[in-house]
């Protein structure tokens, strides 16, 4: 399975959420994305490593690949929507709630997102295989 993980800047949750990601394909990109950079460090240190991360921005061809385009956000499924609308049927959130933005916090908060991604990844992806 191939999943496309979208966010704002692809730094940090659809990152995480990419690096997090098992037993599938994963690639991560931003609608609002600048090419070429790390993700944050409180990313990196939730994560535990530094795994070479480089943002990218959301193109036609990375939706097409996709199986599955996993959205941080109801407002990025709903930006998603727009710009590629063909595509709608690959479209869902991570989970019924948003996954809150943690630029800029602690390292505290960065570790909750980190824990939160990942339980929601566990649940989606097992519904996803079945």
């Amino acid at each position: 399975m191939k999943v496309l993980f979208v966010c704002t800047g692809n730094t940090c949750r659809s990152a995480l959420a990419q690096h997090l990601a098992t037993g599938v394909e994963a690639r991560s990109a931003g609608l609002a994305a600048y090419p070429g950079q790390p993700m944050t460090p409180g990313a990196v240190r939730a994560l535990g490593r530094d795994p070479g991360h480089r943002s990218q921005r959301v193109t036609e061809e990375l939706v097409d690949w996709a199986d599955v385009v996993v959205c941080m956000t109801r407002a990025h499924l709903d930006s998603l929507t727009a710009l590629y609308p063909q595509y709608r049927a690959k479209y869902r959130t991570l989970k019924d709630t948003d996954v809150a933005d943690p630029i800029g916090e602690s390292d505290d908060v960065y570790a909750a997102t980190a824990a939160e991604i990942k339980e929601a990844l566990d649940e989606l992806l097992k519904d996803a295989r079945r």
